[in-house]
């Protein structure tokens, strides 16, 4: 996934079905699980069951690129 600076999921928050690991590759990506924040940077990973409410922005500089593995599969 890439996400610009300053870029966001607009606030709103996300649910569904199964469980998510995301892994940053470059830049900073702050995610929400549940309301709880966690900034995360390269090297960093996170894992959570997608049923919980769940939103991101990139508060850096530069573009943020991370790898996701959803399970079911949404696309």
């Amino acid at each position: 996934m890439y996400v610009e600076p300053g870029a966001s999921s607009d606030g709103i928050s996300h649910s569904h079905a199964g469980e998510e690991v995301g892994y940053i590759l470059s830049g900073q990506l702050r995610y929400w699980v549940d309301n709880e924040s966690y900034d995360l940077e390269p090297g960093d990973a996170i894992n959570f069951e997608s049923t919980r409410p769940h939103r991101y922005e990139n508060p850096g500089t530069e573009t943020s690129v991370s790898l996701w593995v959803l399970t079911p599969p949404s696309f």
